[in-house]
């Protein structure tokens, strides 16, 4: 029996949801929230080692679309590595039309919701190891309603297939069938790790570091000089880059615009510890698709 997965039924039983601040057995992403694909565009990831936060599994998949020989993912959550199984699994198992089925509950193709539906579940399963297929199949069999087990272990997170497909190449018919061929002989290493302690884990060097928006979240782990912290972790991972390798340190969503007292999005005070000569910014189209831009903070190992 899945321990993680009785944990997690005793905190939906006794709280009636997972929490939305990020954490151990916290709520995790059916899809991203960033424009990967507008970022990833500009580098090349043929044969390149890859580390990324696990999150949704959306940064581990683009990378591998893209060439990548290796890629690890880490997170503080274990339930996100369940995630990025289930996805791996499914895009080696199903078909374009059913994946899409499966992960988008705003997507209406057939006269039958097929949303994490067990019927497409079952046909996933014998991909996936004995640890995941047991947690996912433990929630399955102890929810009432897919609905009500949706809305309790994941964000409330409802984008359209075409806002993803803008924001993820995999999500292309074509680009899917490649990448269904290339999964089924890709390993995915896995370290259960906050960004403060990743250093400790890492036995290897690396060609890109994705760290997704844990930028917004640096005032939860430190209680002062954050910026400055934060910045003293990032060169001391960067010993772990190859040389030119680069390291996505921030997302910035609308950049112009926000409201957000997140202090790395504060333009004056980041850039007066993260010096815009060492750390780049580059614009990508937001994930709102308004008139609004995301920002991308990244640096890059020059030798």
């Amino acid at each position: 029996m899945n321990k993680i997965a009785q944990k997690v039924y005793h905190i939906l039983n006794t709280e009636g949801s997972l929490s939305n601040e990020f954490g151990e057995l916290s709520k995790i992403y059916l899809m991203t929230t960033e424009n990967i694909k507008g970022f990833l565009k500009d580098y090349c990831l043929e044969d390149k080692d890859i580390l990324t936060v696990a999150s949704s599994g959306d940064q581990m998949l683009n990378a591998y679309l893209m060439g990548a020989k290796n890629v690890t993912c880490f997170d503080i959550n274990p339930l996100a590595f369940y995630q990025v199984k289930l996805k791996k699994a499914a895009i080696c198992t199903l078909k374009y039309e059913e994946f899409l089925e499966f992960f988008f509950p705003r997507l209406v193709t057939t006269s039958h919701n097929h949303f994490l539906g067990y019927q497409l579940f079952r046909k996933i399963i014998p991909m996936l190891d004995q640890e995941t297929a047991e947690f996912w199949t433990y929630l399955y069999d102890h929810s009432s309603h897919v609905t009500d087990f949706y809305h309790r272990i994941y964000y409330r997170f409802q984008p359209t297939l075409e806002k993803m497909q803008k924001m993820n190449s995999y999500l292309d018919k074509e680009n899917y069938q490649k990448l269904a061929s290339i999964l089924p002989q890709k390993e995915i290493s896995f370290i259960q790790s906050d960004i403060t302690s990743l250093h400790k884990n890492l036995d290897h060097s690396y060609d890109m570091m994705l760290f997704s928006n844990i930028s917004d979240k640096i005032e939860k782990i430190w209680s002062h000089d954050e910026l400055k912290k934060f910045k003293r972790l990032i060169h001391s991972l960067s010993k772990r880059l190859n040389k030119n390798g680069v390291i996505q340190v921030g997302y910035i969503y609308d950049y112009y615009f926000s409201n957000s007292t997140a202090l790395f999005r504060q333009h004056s005070q980041r850039q007066a510890v993260f010096i815009p000569t060492e750390f780049h910014t580059t614009f990508v189209e937001s994930y709102r698709f308004n008139s609004e831009s995301d920002a991308i903070i990244t640096f890059q190992k020059k030798r």
